[in-house]
């Protein structure tokens, strides 16, 4: 069968990653299909952290909504303050970053169509609301729960749960709460943003263990006195499961190629890199993806610390050993060598 219309590069999914190489793309004078499940551009389940990294790739840290040069790193009841002369970490409304991207993009060269599902996925063309679109190159910027990835037959085993409740209330401080008694080798949050405040948290393990996670997110909130009643739940899943990034003419990015932290669950910056590199690669088949060679190699420190950490967990099941560690780690932070490179490292 033939197709109705044909695109040099088709994009499922208009997310951050999906986006950015589309933006890339632009420059070359590419003909892109952007293809977008949802009515709108941009809103996702995000607590919205924003690492000042983005700067590399083009962005004035004037996106983010707040900035912050320093961190309140609460373990197992010890406050450590994570501090720094310029900021090195921020907040973003994930609606807000996905328009601003989205005004970048010229129609004339970029063609973007919201509420189009992608249902089928073949070797040369993809199948939408009826009509099968013929493409050149294909990339995968549809989530955590990938299509595409699922097509390829890549299997995904490693994911991050995360529930968040957005609330009215204002906070100043950006903190971070580990506790493995509650979340095991996973954290809690408070990302103040503008006009609301994102209060989650996150563990990296089998996703039906959800109700556990609750669990101690629960107390942690009884514990902490915070309400969160007048809060909008929202919950979501993070694969981390890197298992490739081309695979001949697709290109699996952001969520769906498994690109976010496995220790932090941060995925802004890997996922708008990530598309960069993929439409870089797709304009000159020579180019040799450095800068995702840089932040693999970040992505696997991190999942060694996640695998420590799961080795701790796995020998005391109270969390007293993990705490343990966890407390004894955290005193580099009264050093500042130690405190900028770990700034480098995470942030």
């Amino acid at each position: 069968m033939g197709v109705d219309e044909f695109y040099e590069v088709v994009i499922v999914g208009a997310g951050p990653a999906g986006l950015m190489c589309a933006y890339e793309l632009q420059k070359a004078k590419k003909r892109v299909l952007i293809l977008e499940k949802n009515s709108e551009v941009g809103p996702k389940v995000c607590a919205g952290g924003l690492t000042t990294k983005i700067k590399n790739l083009g962005f004035s840290l004037e996106i983010a909504e707040i900035l912050f040069s320093s961190v309140i790193v609460n373990v197992a009841g010890v406050q450590r303050f994570i501090v720094n002369q310029e900021p090195f970490v921020g907040t973003i409304e994930r609606k807000e970053l996905g328009q601003m991207m989205l005004q970048r993009l010229d129609p004339k060269l970029i063609d973007i169509r919201v509420s189009h599902p992608v249902v089928k996925i073949g070797d040369d063309y993809v199948e939408v609301m009826g009509q099968r679109m013929g493409y050149k190159h294909l990339v995968a910027a549809d989530g955590s729960n990938s299509l595409v990835r699922s097509y390829l037959g890549l299997p995904t085993k490693k994911f991050g749960l995360t529930i968040q409740y957005l609330v009215p209330q204002k906070f100043s401080t950006l903190e971070l709460f580990f506790d493995a008694s509650l979340f095991g080798c996973g954290y809690a949050w408070i990302f103040p943003h503008q006009n609301y405040t994102s209060i989650g948290c996150g563990q990296f393990m089998d996703p039906r263990h959800g109700a556990k996670l609750r669990e101690g997110f629960d107390r942690w909130l009884s514990l902490r006195g915070i309400r969160v009643d007048d809060g909008e739940l929202q919950g979501g899943i993070i694969n981390f499961d890197y298992r490739g990034f081309e695979f001949g003419n697709k290109f699996l990015i952001g969520d769906a190629g498994g690109f976010a932290s496995g220790f932090t669950g941060e995925g802004i910056y890997p996922a708008l890199v990530s598309g960069q590199e993929a439409a870089r690669k797709i304009i000159n088949q020579s180019y040799r993806t450095k800068v995702i060679t840089e932040i693999l190699h970040i992505k696997r420190i991190h999942e060694a610390l996640f695998s420590l950490c799961s080795l701790f967990s796995s020998l005391d099941n109270s969390g007293k050993l993990l705490n343990n560690f966890l407390r004894f780690t955290s005193l580099g932070f009264r050093s500042k060598i130690l405190t900028k490179k770990a700034i480098q490292l995470f942030c």
